[in-house]
């Protein structure tokens, strides 16, 4: 928990590692004047029952090493194999880490031997004068392995606010919710503040969630007393315990003085999720936690309840992140737009060049998902938006349309012939596969792109495509301009728990747009 808080990661060109209690408080004073940039944060974390091998396994695969403890006593570990097994249940007194696993490692290897085959591979953290260069096997019998921690993280600082009430490092359980909420207030400052995305800590497996944010109304009597702050409620399943960071599909933007509430609703009730409580680690750590009115709500029984007047009295680890402040000289002008993140560059580019704008004027809204109408008007300044005469060729494209020169360009161009009908589809969304196809021709017209004869017929199944596990749902009219890419690299998919996907039927955020129009652009 310790990794989730305002700090994060950071390196030690910021701060030397403390060495002594003296040097620690001073580095927190230090850190407490200027927060220290981060160079990576912790974006989920998923705790795993060590009991659970087929998902920890994948999960190292997915994700790398997972963190965990276990009881060590230096008279269980075999001197000459570095294996290691107990039997009999003790209290865990030692972290390590898990990173790998041998299915068939012999009982013949252990001093103490267990029932059945099969190892996890450890790195321990006392150097390679340990084990076997550091590293040991602890077999899958040994019942004194705590359940896995998979940190996954992300490189850069994409938040300048976090809106959080918890800190500390220990968890209680808030059980049995049907709803769950904290509320924030926007500081009263000069700017905007742009809320990008939330997150929360479940102590439950296989939750289903909904998420609706809200500015609440001056005296509210709940956390839902207000106006709802997105389009439709955001929903979605998790699958093991842990603390999650969702993305909003389209940032919130609030004004300051504003209080609003972060709210979580689960269909299938009694959820467990975490709370931050006063509370002893042994007896020689204790944390305390305060919990004020009207920050934390629970629902149960028909009723919201304040958490600061509950029995066990805490505050959800529910939190909220955004960005404010003032542009920088070199810096894009966006509040969601931070160095670091995938898409900085592309998004960079394209404002730059006049090829995209924000939203508003401190707004890029990485998330948002692109209008057929907008994807139009990217390909024409793309071109250097050249005169065009309007001529009537979709009933539902007027002349006076902010992007009818656009749309009439890209039909002239070839670029589309719209969705049928006699229609373009102006508001309609865009999906992946669409802009693909658009893009390509786009690049036929203007000689980037040299078609290969018979390439509109062709069967494309070579291993550059067919590694995609859903290279069969793309339709065969984009099959062209989506292997050309894939080929080209301007396309490389989404790494997903079920394999690496082109997803071509979603629709295509403005910061995949802005990626792909850079990608094009810098093709060879």
């Amino acid at each position: 928990m310790g990794l989730l808080d305002k700090y994060g990661v950071t390196t030690e060109n910021n701060g030397k590692y403390p060495t002594s209690k003296e040097e620690a408080l001073a580095l927190q004073r230090q850190f407490d004047k200027k927060i220290p940039p981060k160079v990576a944060y912790l974006k989920d974390m998923e705790r795993i029952s060590i009991n659970d091998r087929d998902a920890i396994k994948a999960e190292i695969m997915n994700h790398g090493a997972a963190s965990s403890a276990m009881y060590f006593n230096e008279r269980f570990l075999d001197a000459k194999t570095s294996a290691y097994y107990v039997g009999s249940p003790n209290t865990s007194n030692h972290a390590i880490t898990i990173v790998g696993w041998d299915d068939n490692y012999d009982v013949e290897n252990f001093t103490l031997q267990p029932e059945n085959n099969g190892a996890w591979l450890v790195k321990n953290s006392w150097g390679e004068t340990f084990g076997n260069n550091g590293y040991m096997w602890i077999s899958y019998d040994e019942p004194n392995i705590d359940d896995c921690t998979f940190l996954i993280s992300d490189i850069g600082d994409p938040y300048e606010h976090i809106y959080m009430y918890d800190g500390a490092y220990l968890s209680t359980t808030a059980s049995s919710m049907d709803k769950v909420a904290n509320v924030f207030n926007v500081p009263k400052q000069n700017r905007e503040e742009v809320i990008s995305a939330v997150s929360i800590s479940f102590a439950s497996v296989n939750v289903d969630y909904s998420l609706q944010l809200y500015a609440l109304n001056d005296g509210f009597t709940d956390p839902c007393d207000g106006t709802p702050l997105l389009d439709e409620p955001v929903t979605g399943h998790i699958i093991y315990s842990g603390h999650y960071t969702i993305d909003l599909p389209k940032s919130v933007i609030l004004q300051p003085g504003t209080r609003f509430a972060v709210v979580f609703s689960f269909p299938n009730k009694g959820v467990k999720v975490d709370m931050e409580q006063t509370a002893s680690w042994g007896n020689s750590i204790r944390f305390y936690a305060e919990c004020e009115p009207t920050q934390s709500y629970c629902y149960t029984g028909g009723f919201w309840n304040d958490c600061a007047f509950t029995r066990n009295s805490g505050n959800l680890r529910i939190r909220a992140m955004g960005n404010t402040g003032n542009v920088a000289a070199g810096k894009l002008p966006f509040n969601d737009v931070i160095e670091g993140q995938w898409y900085y560059d592309s998004v960079k580019y394209v404002y730059e060049n006049e090829i995209m704008r924000g939203y508003s004027e401190y707004v890029f809204d990485p998330n948002g998902v692109m209008t057929r109408s907008q994807m139009a008007q990217v390909l024409y300044s793309c071109s250097g938006s050249p005169d065009v005469k309007f001529k009537k060729k979709f009933s539902d494209v007027k002349e006076d349309a902010w992007y009818a020169k656009a749309v009439i360009w890209a039909a002239k161009q070839n670029i589309t012939q719209g969705i049928g009908n006699g229609l373009f589809g102006p508001d309609q969304s865009i999906t992946r596969e669409q802009f693909f196809r658009m893009l390509y021709f786009y690049g036929v017209g203007i000689g980037k792109i040299q078609r290969e004869e018979g390439a509109e017929n062709a069967n494309y199944t070579d291993d550059s495509v067919t590694r995609f596990v859903d290279w069969e749902e793309t339709s065969d009219w984009a099959r062209e301009a989506t292997h050309f890419f894939v080929n080209k690299g301007v396309i490389n998919g989404k790494n997903t728990d079920n394999g690496l996907k082109l997803d071509s039927k979603a629709g295509l955020t403005r910061a995949e747009a802005a990626r792909l129009v850079y990608c094009f652009s810098t093709m060879e």
